[in-house]
């Protein structure tokens, strides 16, 4: 569909501005927009979409007395935050589902399609579904819509994603008044799957396909149909086809960064990733380690080793500060080093020497209330300090209180006497596991002989981490625990 078709489409709907766009190329979906149980990571973060700095221009004009409001008072800002419209075509949801119920080898105990399908045509609205969500600012001034509805968004969107296949563009438009806006969604699927996002244009202007460097992108949305064959079958010349994975054979600095833009092309990322991914571990990742220890060190593409690259990995984000350095400003530097090393783990052994593969014994955490957690520990606790704050509507005195009981004296209690193995709690995952650690929890006090209140401000405390844990569960998670 051509970008003025999206905006008579927008403008049927009341919004005949167009801002701007906010993902102007295919934008993989992230972990932190899909079901729980498809997520590559063991995180249970709560539903958002990050945005790009660069639209904070679109942000500042359109959002100008929230933005403003935040930038003064932080926080506080938060209850006015600007509600927000989305836009899906409703027979876009439905081809993009279908490749999902076909990326599950059609198995309807995993995603039934035909009751999926029924859902769709009743929330359908004249060929399209909408949904809501807010406007935030995180305390990095880093803009993502936030908070979007449980019903359309979460049970039906959520279904189409796939991770690393589905991938979505997104324009922001405004009403006559600029006193509301609303966001369309293209959402699609990125080369070597059999469903194709396909058009009558060129092949220059097909999804998938990278714009050479000083080639303007056109202004046109691809059309998402559905093919049935797949893309490397012979004579369908048209298809975009990701390239091979290389062959390893330059192991200088230079050879392996071409090396991962390659790979990372092969995965589909946009050109502006790959060259952004690149450059951030080229340079970021010594800035960061420099930061922590006061030493130069070198670029990670002159190692090959995945051994060495993972210790690295580990000591960066298990540091608090460079943690918060790279959520607060530049977060995709830990997410360059990780596809670095999925690289490194997926390629041929003959680019590893014995010398070079020696496993690394990463030490065991100190089993106390000051152990350092990991990445995915410390989001989970930023999370819940989220949900305290902005779903319980806690003093900023009692959710300090809550976070510091279930890191420090919960996490300790149950280790000595329920689990030993229990480090902290924000490394349980399993939500069925707080369950009946909570059942297990009067016991656990009884034998620590402390006072009523302070018993109850422990059983408070972890009930909130439960009912923080059951919030990001899917549909399919809460029904398989209902009903067995």
């Amino acid at each position: 569909m051509e970008l003025t078709q999206i905006n008579e489409v927008m403008a049927a709907k009341g919004y005949p501005h167009f801002v701007g766009p906010l993902f102007p190329n295919w934008e993989f979906v992230k972990d932190e927009i899909l079901l729980p149980n498809r997520k590559t990571g063991s995180g249970n973060g709560t539903v958002h979409v990050y945005l790009l700095d660069d639209n904070m221009k679109y942000f500042e004009q359109c959002f100008a007395d929230y933005v403003a409001a935040y930038r003064q008072n932080g926080e506080a800002a938060n209850s006015n935050c600007p509600k927000v419209t989305h836009f899906a075509m409703t027979s876009n949801l439905l081809t993009v589902a279908g490749f999902a119920y076909h990326h599950y080898n059609c198995d309807a105990n995993i995603f039934n399609y035909a009751d999926y399908v029924n859902k769709v045509m009743r929330a359908d609205d004249d060929g399209l579904i909408s949904f809501e969500s807010l406007f935030k600012l995180t305390t990095a001034d880093r803009p993502y819509f936030k908070q979007f509805d449980k019903t359309v968004f979460s049970q039906l969107v959520r279904y189409t994603f796939v991770p690393q296949k589905t991938a979505y563009k997104l324009y922001l438009y405004s009403d006559p008044d600029s006193d509301s806006y609303a966001v369309f969604w293209l959402i699609g699927q990125i080369a070597d799957c059999p469903f194709l996002i396909t058009d009558s244009k060129p092949q220059n202007q097909r999804a998938g396909y990278v714009i050479p460097s000083g080639e303007e992108p056109s202004e046109e949305v691809i059309t998402v149909t559905t093919a049935n064959e797949p893309i490397d079958e012979p004579g369908n010349d048209d298809a975009p086809t990701p390239p091979a994975a290389p062959v390893v054979q330059d192991n200088s600095p230079s050879g392996m960064r071409k090396r991962f833009m390659d790979y990372m092309r092969a995965l589909g990322k946009s050109e502006r990733t790959v060259s952004s991914y690149a450059g951030n571990l080229e340079n970021l990742v010594p800035r960061v380690q420099k930061m922590i220890d006061g030493l130069d060190h070198p670029s990670p593409y002159t190692y090959t080793d995945y051994a060495t690259l993972k210790k690295i990995d580990d000591e960066l984000w298990a540091n608090p500060e460079a943690y918060q350095w790279n959520r607060d400003t530049h977060n995709r530097t830990s997410a360059a080093l990780h596809l670095y090393l999925d690289m490194l783990k997926g390629e041929t052994p003959t680019l590893f020497t014995p010398a070079e593969s020696k496993p690394y014994d990463k030490p065991a955490k100190a089993k106390s209330t000051q152990q350092v957690l990991s990445v995915d520990e410390e989001m989970r606790k930023a999370a819940f300090a989220e949900f305290l704050r902005d779903v319980k509507e806690l003093a900023e005195r009692s959710y300090k209180v809550y976070m510091a009981t279930i890191q420090g004296k919960m996490s300790d209690m149950f280790r000595e006497h329920y689990d030993p193995s229990i480090e902290t709690i924000y490394g349980i995952t399993s939500y069925k596991k707080l369950l009946d650690m909570e059942k297990a929890l009067p016991g656990i006090l009884e034998k620590h002989d402390q006072s009523v209140p302070y018993n109850r401000q422990l059983m408070a405390a972890f009930h909130a981490y439960i009912e923080f844990m059951e919030s990001n569960l899917s549909d399919e998670e809460l029904a398989s625990m209902i009903f067995g």
